[in-house]
């Protein structure tokens, strides 16, 4: 425990308050939104919380556990639809639509929006 609050100082010190506790920002976030209770709300979460399509959520999200758990695995793949071409909305969409998510994959909607 001390060990941790040394690495936090030593970032603070380094990269100033904001960068050091990002990363516990983000996993609170990330909580948020994995244990809301269906996809609209989901969504809307989402909508709301922005920073969570972060370039460096993926691996955050991908640290909370060990084994590759459905509910982490399932928002992973939301992240991936999210920030292509499909948006927020398309993610859902395919994540609730079985031909949805085909066609979005199919069309190339996982590469990043310019």
């Amino acid at each position: 425990m001390i060990g941790q609050h040394r690495a936090l100082l030593d970032v603070i010190r380094e990269q100033g308050l904001d960068a050091a506790y990002r990363p516990l920002l983000l996993i609170d976030a990330l909580g948020g939104w994995i244990t809301t209770p269906d996809w609209d709300a989901s969504r809307a979460y989402l909508h709301d919380h922005l920073e969570l399509l972060a370039e460096d959520v993926p691996t955050i999200l991908e640290s909370l556990s060990e084994d590759p758990y459905p509910q982490i695995v399932v928002h992973q793949a939301l992240l991936a639809l999210a920030k292509g071409r499909a948006g927020i909305d398309g993610a859902y969409e395919g994540i609730t639509d079985e031909h949805e998510l085909k066609a979005l994959a199919s069309a190339g909607n996982l590469r990043p929006r310019r």
